[in-house]
């Protein structure tokens, strides 16, 4: 988090099994959520792990699915939209949706 000493929140970030090998390997380093569950220098816990947000973004979904498919841990972007619509199955995945990209990292 580096030097500087920041006020940060100890939040909530819930996250399925599924993403639990993905995110303690560092395959997994970012999350995209249709609401904004934190500010940089925020911190979570996941799978035993202690996790801070780097950045966070409003984007488009098509954004993600385009750009950000690995930083979610999908091999491509079809994989991330097929969990998104799983995960969303009222709205699925409208592309032009405006969404919020969580960038995280394991604190050490």
């Amino acid at each position: 988090m580096g030097t500087t000493q920041q006020a940060y929140q100890r939040i909530q970030v819930p996250f399925l099994e599924e993403f639990r090998e993905r995110m303690l390997d560092g395959r997994k380093t970012a999350t995209t959520r249709t609401k904004r569950f934190g500010k940089v220098g925020d911190v979570f816990d996941a799978f035993g792990e202690l996790f801070w947000i780097s950045d966070v973004q409003a984007v488009k979904l098509f954004d993600v699915a385009d750009l950000e498919f690995s930083a979610e841990g999908f091999e491509d972007p079809d994989a991330f939209l097929e969990v998104w619509d799983r995960l969303h199955p009222r709205v699925k995945h409208n592309l032009d949706r405006v969404v919020y990209l969580h960038r995280f990292e394991v604190l050490e």
